[in-house]
Order: structure tokens, then sequence, then C-alpha cells
């Protein structure tokens, strides 16, 4: 990747960097393969930051790599036996990077990703759904910064939840929010429609599933 070659170049560089440190240069190498889908070699890079006493982290970096770690834990391949084990390995990691950043909510939204997927933690999947919606209105009313964090997946995800809680109207607000994060999501579409039509709004369930028809592919 070329953006690797350049952010290379500078750490090498006997100069410091006007932008970055030589441990951030090193994170950004490590996201870049962890983007590019190389999760064995970003996870080697990420561990090789934590490990180097001879540099100095920040605790907002030390949690971006405990976060990136526990992410890369979860999205790692392995047969369906060892899964449980990947997941206990991504809470590990996630529990570290929240206490070190308690305010960040993508660390919310993983663990919710993780107990999401264990049937005795399903409560606490959307508690910490729940969380980062929190979050992430906060930030919107308080500082107004737009909704990037939280894409459509997420949203329905939180709707998802909200739903299987009996709450209807959070659900409606988070499957709202996931069209207006992408309006050619077509299962967040399909989510608002059958919301409508279990509420016995027909005509808003009709528009959401013709909607949902228009955004699938092929």
């Amino acid at each position: 990747m070329i953006i690797i070659s350049h952010f290379t170049a500078a750490l090498n560089d006997s100069r410091e960097s006007t932008f970055l440190t030589k441990v951030e240069l090193r994170f950004n190498i490590a996201h870049c393969y962890d983007i590019a889908g190389d999760l064995d070699r970003a996870a080697i890079e990420y561990r090789n930051i934590l490990t180097d006493h001879s540099v100095q982290l920040t605790s907002s970096l030390q949690a971006q790599i405990l976060r990136q770690l526990g992410w890369l834990c979860y999205r790692e391949e392995c047969p369906p036996a060892q899964r449980p084990q990947k997941i206990f390995e991504a809470e590990n990691y996630l529990i570290q990077s929240k206490e070190l950043e308690p305010n960040c909510g993508k660390t919310y939204y993983y663990l919710g990703r993780c107990y999401g997927e264990l049937q005795d933690r399903a409560h606490d999947a959307f508690v910490y759904y729940s969380m980062f919606k929190f979050h992430i209105l906060y930030f919107i009313t308080r500082h107004s910064i737009d909704k990037s964090e939280a894409d459509a997946d997420t949203w329905c995800s939180i709707g998802v939840l909200y739903q299987q809680q009996s709450q209807p109207m959070d659900a409606l607000q988070a499957f709202i929010c996931a069209v207006q994060s992408d309006r050619e999501h077509s299962a967040a579409w399909t989510d608002l429609g059958r919301l409508y039509e279990v509420n016995c709004q027909f005509s808003d369930a009709l528009h959401c599933f013709k909607k949902a028809l228009k955004c699938q592919p092929g």
C-alpha cells in the first residue's frame, strides 16, 4: 500500500514528523494493515507498540490500540468451537480500552457486538448498544457533530435490540437514524417497514418495503 510506504518513510526519517510522533506513525501503519484486511500483520504491529517499553504511550493511544486489538479478535476467522475464546479475548481488550477511555462510543459498540453473539449476554449487548446510542446522541446535541461515528448498520442493530426489549418508539428512532445515515440501506428500510406493519401503520410500512426492494442490488 502506498500510504504505508509514506508512513514508513516518515518513521525511518531521523527527524521528528511535524504532525505525528514516531509511535503515532507506528499506530497508523498498523491501522492501515487493519483496514486493508491483513489482520495478522495488524495484530503484530499493534502488540509490538504495546510491548515496546522504550516508548511512552498516552492513555488515549493505548486505549485506541487495545480497542483495535479487541475488534481484530472479534473479526478473526476461526472454527466455531474456538469462537467463544475469541469473543473472550476481544472482551478483555475492549474492557481495558473502556477503562482508559470511558467516553469512547466505539468501544461500547464493539462490546455490544461481542455480547450479541453470546446467548447468555444478550442483556449486556443491549446495555452497551444503548450506551453507544446515548453517547452519539449526547455529542450530536451538545457538540453539534455529525453522526458519522454511527453508521446505518449500527443504528439497525440498536433498533433490533430495542424491538426485542419491547421499546417500539426507541426502535423507530434508531431505524430512522439508519435510513437517514444511508438512504440505500435495504435492511434498515425493511426493519422500519416491519415496525410500522406490527403497529398497523400499513401505508408507511408499504412505503418502506418499496424502498427496501428498490435498494436491493440486482
